[in-house]
């Protein structure tokens, strides 16, 4: 063999090589991206219960919207043997029926919404410590204001994605 065909044989090899390192890269990607869709977080029995105070001074459920005092918010949010474990936020954001997002501060708390790409406002953020267990989580929003009747949406965030939303109504 001289010298040309080892030259030949070597930029064959080296262009099978390419091929092979490209076509690994994008499997790479893909798993990539298949390893971020498995870590998100998920919620399920999303719950929201508009409370009153009773004459015994117990909270008490309500439908309607001049007796509701706090919204209590319970949802579990699964096991994900495939999440990184630690702190993690989860945002809340109630829409009234005006499509107004209840906040009790002047200037409205935001994050950035995965879905939008872009800074949105939150009613709250709860912090809980996920372990790859799941866990039921339960908050209260306090009334900064007599609540209005008509249909409310309320929407639970990650840093990452949508994880859940429902709807109550408030007579």
């Amino acid at each position: 063999m001289d010298a040309i065909d080892s030259l030949f044989v070597a930029r064959q090899l080296n262009k099978s090589l390419n091929n092979t390192i490209d076509l690994m890269y994008n499997k790479i990607e893909d798993l990539t991206t298949k390893l971020g869709y498995a870590s998100r977080l998920n919620v399920e029995g999303l719950t929201v219960t508009p409370l009153k105070k009773s004459f015994a001074n117990k909270e008490m459920q309500t439908a309607l919207s001049k007796r509701t005092q706090k919204i209590k918010i319970c949802f579990d949010v699964m096991d994900n043997k495939v999440a990184d474990p630690g702190m993690k936020d989860i945002y809340i954001r109630i829409l009234t029926p005006e499509a107004e997002v209840l906040t009790e501060t002047e200037t409205p708390l935001t994050f950035n919404h995965p879905e939008l790409k872009q800074s949105v406002v939150y009613t709250m953020v709860e912090t809980i410590n996920f372990k790859n267990q799941k866990i039921n989580t339960c908050v209260k929003w306090q009334a900064t204001e007599q609540y209005k009747p008509g249909l409310y949406i309320v929407e639970i965030f990650s840093k990452d994605n949508k994880l859940g939303m429902t709807t109550f109504t408030l007579k």
